[in-house]
């Protein structure tokens, strides 16, 4: 599974498609390796915001796609600060996964 979603990620062409790979390879890795969770996380969240600066550039679909996989990765960075002991840092990142919902 790991090495499709890889292959994935490094021949996509969209942006949408780039982060989907990496968040859903955090899920695989996700009580594996959280140092990497964590890294695979800060990076979906850059394509994303990068993808979303203009936002009129991009369809509702792809904005809405973008949206899940910031609540996606920021819900992963929290069980990442959780697995670490950081209760704060871990409340912070799910609130603001569940921010990106509103």
């Amino acid at each position: 599974m790991l090495d499709s979603l890889q292959g994935v990620f490094n021949t996509a062409t969209h942006d949408t498609t780039r982060a989907e790979a990496l968040v859903a390879i955090t899920e695989q890795w996700s009580g594996h390796n959280m140092d990497t969770v964590q890294l695979l996380c800060r990076r979906a969240l850059g394509i994303a915001a990068g993808a979303t600066k203009n936002k009129e550039g991009l369809s509702a679909i792809e904005f809405r796609t973008f949206e899940r996989i910031r609540a996606t990765a920021y819900n992963n960075l929290g069980a990442f600060h959780y697995t670490k002991g950081n209760t704060d840092s871990a409340l912070y990142f799910i609130r603001k996964a569940l921010g990106v919902h509103k």
